[in-house]
């Protein structure tokens, strides 16, 4: 009879559990313009666009402070996911092992809330799977892995020309022998023809009939994805870095430097921070395929100053206060103030 008891008692237990997890109703995005949001999100913008890696914590102060008044606030949300992100992209020799995984495993949770949130944006499902597959790697956990790649894939269905790029940058930095590596270097080249809108000539390698019409594209994934906007406003000149890197490392270092030039095609190239580091790239091309394999020297693909550092002139023009909510496209058209 004891035991009869006890076996009732964890079925009712099981049962609460089961029905409490079913019928508890989910977070519904609510985003509210109070001022502290407000200034948290702006503050970010500022200090990301300008690559103020020690203003962070403060930032990070600001983006939590925002998020404890109002939790379902997915712009605040997916901003600390981003924060946490830009904070282990950026790291430097100062910051040890347990502060990286600590700031993956957060940069997971807040992008997984935020997609919860808003799963009509395909950018948050695709930096939630590149996270998953992340720690999936550290930690050796299979599924964790297994879990952020078919999302990955999902995010890719849904908007290939931003996802194929996030999530090959991942895989970027495997090794060039792995097949998951192999598959992001694919992808690269995919996203050219997706954004250019026809197969491209993986031989030649000429892409300047193409800037015109990408810069000036009607279509939001287009012109989000693929040109340079206020948000990233060298996103052309990353892409075509990292992809150098690439293959670069899977030893195509001619190939690499002629990515590497097409940097150069940007309209926005005089104001690009990184003309110096690119020609130094272009002459050590043939010299880095050791060190890229080696894991000697890191490629570029994770550092977001790339593609979102602003010079001083470009805020200047461009103004550093966030833009109107209409230029963010997140998937089935609906508008939400976002990253």
């Amino acid at each position: 009879m004891k035991k009869i008891l006890i076996i009732l008692a964890s079925f009712s237990i099981y049962g609460c559990s089961f029905f409490a997890q079913t019928f508890t109703p989910k977070k519904q995005i609510n985003i509210k313009d109070i001022k502290i949001a407000y200034d948290a999100n702006q503050y970010f913008w500022r200090q990301f666009h300008q690559n103020n890696i020690d203003s962070i914590p403060q930032v990070l102060t600001k983006l939590s402070q925002a998020y404890f008044t109002n939790p379902n606030d997915v712009v605040v949300t997916a901003h600390l996911g981003f924060t946490h992100v830009w904070a282990f992209a950026s790291r430097t020799e100062n910051i040890n092992t347990a502060e990286l995984l600590s700031h993956f495993e957060l940069a997971k949770k807040f992008f997984g809330e935020a997609y919860n949130l808003n799963p009509n944006d395909p950018r948050l499902l695709g930096f939630l799977a590149t996270l998953k597959l992340t720690l999936g790697s550290i930690g050796k956990d299979d599924k964790m892995s297994a879990d952020g790649y078919f999302q990955g894939k999902k995010s890719i269905r849904q908007w290939k020309q931003f996802n194929k790029f996030t999530i090959g940058v991942a895989f970027g930095g495997l090794s060039h022998s792995s097949k998951y590596f192999q598959e992001g270097l694919e992808w690269q080249w995919e996203t050219l023809d997706d954004c250019f809108c026809e197969k491209t000539d993986r031989t030649k390698i000429d892409y300047k009939k193409y800037v015109e019409p990408t810069f000036s594209h009607k279509d939001p994934k287009i012109k989000r994805a693929c040109a340079n906007t206020w948000i990233a406003p060298h996103n052309w000149e990353g892409f075509f870095l990292n992809f150098g890197d690439i293959l670069v490392k899977n030893g195509e270092w001619q190939k690499g430097i002629k990515m590497y030039e097409s940097v150069k095609l940007s309209p926005n190239y005089n104001d690009w921070e990184f003309k110096g580091f690119l020609e130094t790239r272009i002459k050590e091309a043939e010299l880095n395929v050791q060190a890229f394999q080696k894991n000697t020297k890191s490629i570029t693909g994770g550092t977001c100053k790339y593609c979102h550092l602003k010079s001083a002139e470009e805020i200047k023009l461009q103004g550093n206060e966030m833009p109107d909510r209409s230029i963010y496209f997140l998937g089935t058209g609906k508008l939400y103030p976002s990253f």
